[in-house]
């Protein structure tokens, strides 16, 4: 923004001294503001302030702190700038991404206890739940001991374990199936894989095919 200003004299006296001065005091004021419209630099171009540079300066909070002047058209630096050099503070760091969590297959004789791996992946911080629960396939009730519960991950936490139970019997059977499935994530996670399936061989030491 541009403001031109004229001094001339007053009453009729005065008019040649008056026109002679008008011209030495012409003088052009150049606004300039920051990005939130507040006012931060005057610079005088003629005139008795010819070159000089007027700097507004503002705290965080907006209020004004401090005004200087300088010889040339170079804005004084501020020295608690509340963002009045025209570039605003820098916006507040996106949230991190929410955690995804997946589950691992297993496998082992009957008998043994079946761990299956649940992995915590994406962000490391915030603690997260899932739920799980195990499920039927070709093995049965007599095969493994059935559960559900809920997995906690504190922050930094990114594996946890379900250990499920199977049965020996003397028996001769084909491998069997159960799964162990994930849900519920909590504070928006996601889940990319969310069953595991567990594999149980026979023991009884007889031939499959035979």
């Amino acid at each position: 923004m541009h403001v031109r200003h004229l001094l001339v004299g007053a009453g009729l006296g005065a008019l040649a001294i008056g026109a002679a001065s008008a011209q030495a005091q012409s003088s052009t004021e150049t606004y300039s503001y920051d990005a939130l419209g507040r006012l931060i630099t005057v610079v005088s171009t003629g005139g008795q302030n010819n070159g000089e540079t007027h700097s507004i300066c503002y705290d965080p909070a907006g209020n004004r702190t401090e005004y200087k002047a300088t010889s040339d058209t170079t804005k004084s630096p501020c020295v608690n700038d509340g963002g009045s050099a025209g570039t605003p503070p820098p916006p507040p760091p996106p949230p991190p991404t929410p955690s995804d969590f997946s589950i691992s297959d297993t496998d082992g004789p009957e008998g043994e206890t079946l761990v299956f791996a649940v992995t915590r992946s994406g962000s490391s911080s915030g603690t997260y739940t899932v739920n799980f629960a195990t499920a039927s396939g070709t093995a049965g009730a007599g095969d493994y001991l059935a559960q559900s519960g809920t997995l906690t991950f504190g922050s930094n936490e990114m594996v946890r374990y379900i250990s499920v139970i199977t049965f020996a019997d003397t028996q001769f059977e084909l491998t069997e199936t159960f799964y162990v499935n994930l849900s519920n994530a909590s504070g928006g996670a996601t889940i990319s894989d969310a069953q595991g399936r567990g594999l149980i061989f026979d023991d009884g030491g007889a031939c499959e095919t035979c």
